[in-house]
């Protein structure tokens, strides 16, 4: 009487989900560091331009399907810099576009990255 069939989410859709699943929240704009199945899906209900309505049992099948785990990582080491992810991507292009150079880097003092654990979703 109440049940309902479940929705088939595209193969672009499912991409979408596991691209947003292994990607760190704090760079879609949110305020933690790392997705629970109930943050996920609240997320993904709310997308600007996708709106993907998926319940957390199927999400977590989704997941395990396309092979992205829930895994504790044995040390992350991050740097407090607000500007290094711009920083790395910009290093990151000059690494593609030139690909027959050499990039290095100088002795600059002492580097502030701590290790710390964490968790996250990964294949």
């Amino acid at each position: 009487m109440g049940g309902r069939r479940p929705r088939l989410l595209s193969p672009e859709d499912e991409d979408f989900v596991v691209q947003t699943a292994t990607t760190r929240p704090i760079k879609l704009g949110q305020p933690f560091t790392r997705w629970s199945i109930r943050k996920l899906a609240a997320h993904l209900h709310k997308v600007h331009g996708r709106v993907i309505r998926i319940g957390r049992e199927a999400l977590r099948c989704l997941l395990t399907r396309r092979g992205i785990t829930f895994q504790r990582t044995k040390t992350w080491k991050e740097s407090p810099d607000p500007d290094c992810d711009v920083k790395l991507d910009r290093i990151e292009h000059a690494l593609e576009r030139f690909r027959d150079r050499v990039f290095a880097f100088d002795e600059f003092g002492p580097l502030g990255i701590r290790p710390t654990g964490g968790s996250c979703w990964a294949e």
